[in-house]
């Protein structure tokens, strides 16, 4: 297993032609790379062609979302008999995946690697204080991919 970190990146493949490349930022899915029928390393997910479009692009592509998935109607919810009021980022008429680009999804969060002979984690964690809604949230996102089998878990 090789292990590659590159300013918000992280590589990691595998013995048998897997890659995986996560970002910091959102604690996301940039690249995945699988071998082909024709034996050439190929990506399979559909992502902005740069780290920086992906970075700052204001869809969701492999981004962790939070504090809420979905759209909350014209961005009003109340919890206990008290109203919040989160920024429209969805068509001016919701609010959608934790908010504006200033949501968890668009942060960069804290990682640390622990590897053994058969995978190893990356485990990302971000703690979110009260915003838009009540109370602190400790985020903790773990990606485990395998050395000998083509297989990663979220």
């Amino acid at each position: 297993m090789k292990i590659i970190n590159k300013n918000e990146l992280i590589i990691l493949d595998n013995e048998n032609g897997l890659e995986l490349c996560l970002c910091c930022v959102g604690a996301s899915i940039f690249d995945i790379k699988v071998i082909d029928k024709d034996n050439n390393l190929e990506s399979v997910v559909i992502r902005p062609n740069s780290i920086e479009n992906f970075i700052y692009h204001k869809d969701y592509y492999g981004k962790t979302i939070g504090r809420f998935a979905g759209r909350i109607d014209k961005g009003k919810c109340v919890i206990n008999n008290k109203q919040y009021n989160i920024p429209l980022n969805w068509k001016n008429v919701g609010a959608l995946h934790g908010g504006k680009d200033d949501a968890i999804s668009h942060k960069v969060w804290h990682y640390k690697i622990e590897s053994n002979n058969n995978y190893v984690d990356v485990i990302f964690t971000y703690k979110e204080a009260e915003h838009y809604l009540p109370g602190d949230i400790n985020y903790k996102v773990i990606y485990r991919v395998y050395n000998f089998v083509n297989k990663f878990d979220i």
